[in-house]
């Protein structure tokens, strides 16, 4: 049709969340990681994974800590034993804005926190 050229493979979405992210523009990072979730097919769950552990770093640093605990709930649900996700669903609940540049690993990495 003719939105056709508009819809974005997930993987796309999820990229774009990321370079906003690094730019620090949290809030347009948070919109393209909620579409990645929401219209979004992924390759894998470890990569729903890592979309989730992203959208919970970005309510972190938006001062949103109870979506970043369940974001990170639900990176931990699709990989259990993943260090990064278990950090953060520890830590969040200390503070909304915990991570900082000395604890902060490149998000491309597959590392945060």
């Amino acid at each position: 049709g003719e939105d056709s050229g508009l819809l974005v493979p997930g993987s796309d979405l999820k990229r774009l969340g990321d370079e906003a992210f690094e730019a620090g523009d949290f809030e347009r990072a948070l919109e393209y990681y909620n579409s990645a979730v929401a219209y979004g097919k992924m390759d894998s769950l470890l990569v729903y994974a890592d979309l989730y552990l992203m959208r919970a770093e970005t309510c972190a640093r938006l001062g949103r800590p109870r979506e970043a605990l369940e974001d990170a709930e639900r990176a931990t649900q699709l990989r259990p034993i993943w260090l990064p996700a278990l950090l953060c669903k520890v830590t969040r609940p200390i503070s909304s804005n915990f991570v900082s540049s000395a604890t902060s690993i490149d998000a491309h990495s597959g590392e945060i926190c």
